[in-house]
Parts: structure tokens; sequence; C-alpha cells
């Protein structure tokens, strides 16, 4: 009798373990994406590209791309201020400082924002009539101009297979 009271209290265990997991899995999936941040620096533009990359990597790389006519010195104070007062960090190489700015900001472990502000640069947005797997149907450059400034804002989030094995590679 004892044998048959395990037996059924295992099997319980089991489906009670499998239910919970297909929940926390439905759960994981239905959230949505990371939101783009948004900042005062930029008075609220609106993207001149925006960009969703799901491709084969390990990250997802969501990318808004402002491009607008101003002055760089008039933009990069309040810009730099508010991305420091926000916790990011400067990383820009020395040298590179004079055409763009880069900042970052790790938020958890496995997602990254990261912000180039770039001077003189004006973006053009070409659209092509189909896309496949290897292009977008819209491309986009920058051209070199006197009077506009281009902010490119990406948020990584490491998909869910990367982050099972770097867990795992920390657990051994």
């Amino acid at each position: 009798m004892k044998k048959s009271t395990f037996k059924r209290s295992l099997v319980f265990v089991v489906i009670v373990g499998i239910f919970l997991t297909m929940i926390g899995l439905m759960l994981h999936y239905s959230r949505p994406g990371p939101s783009m941040p948004s900042f005062n620096f930029l008075n609220g533009r609106k993207p001149a590209y925006h960009c969703i990359n799901n491709s084969q990597t390990q990250q997802q790389i969501t990318q808004d791309i402002y491009s607008f006519e101003a002055e760089f010195n008039d933009v990069f104070p309040d810009a730099n201020k508010e991305l420091l007062a926000l916790g990011f960090v400067d990383r820009t190489s020395s040298g590179s400082e004079l055409w763009h700015r880069d900042y970052s900001l790790r938020r958890g472990p496995y997602e990254r924002i990261r912000v180039r502000i770039y001077t003189k640069h004006k973006l053009s947005v070409y659209s092509t009539p189909k896309s496949s797997d290897y292009s977008s149907s819209d491309r986009y450059e920058f051209h070199s101009r006197d009077g506009w400034v281009s902010v490119t804002i990406s948020v990584d989030v490491a998909k869910w297979r990367h982050r099972l094995d770097l867990w795992l590679n920390r657990i051994f």
C-alpha cells in the first residue's frame, strides 16, 4: 500500500513540475521585447530608421537612428549630462571624439544599451524593392554634413539559448 501511495505522489509531483515549467515558458516567451529608451536631449524627435536584427547571432539587437539639423556643440552637453546621470559610461576612444561619442549601460546581465552621437553626420535611408535572407529592404548610409547630428540607440538582449549557456557555464 505504501508503494502505490509513493508512486501516485511521485506522478503528481512530476505532472505539477511539467505544468509549472510550461507556464514559465509561456510567460517568458509572451513578454514583449525590451522597450527603446527615450531621452530628453532628443526633444521628442521620432527615429528616422528603426531596425530589429533577430538573426542567428546570440543577441537580438533593436536599433533606432535619429538624424536632425543641429549643432553638435548645442546637443552634446545636454546629452552628456543626461546619459551620465542615468548611469551610462563614456566609452569614446581617444581620437574618435572629434566625430562621435560612445556611451554604454548594462541593464542586468543580459541587456546592454549603447548610444552613439555623431557630429556632422546626416542619415539617408534607401528602400529597395525586396529583402532577402542577406539584406534588408531598407538600407541606410551616413553622409558628412555640417549642421547635422545623428544619434544611434541600440538595445542588445541575449537570446534564451545564450542565457542558458551563460548560466550553465557559471555553474560548471
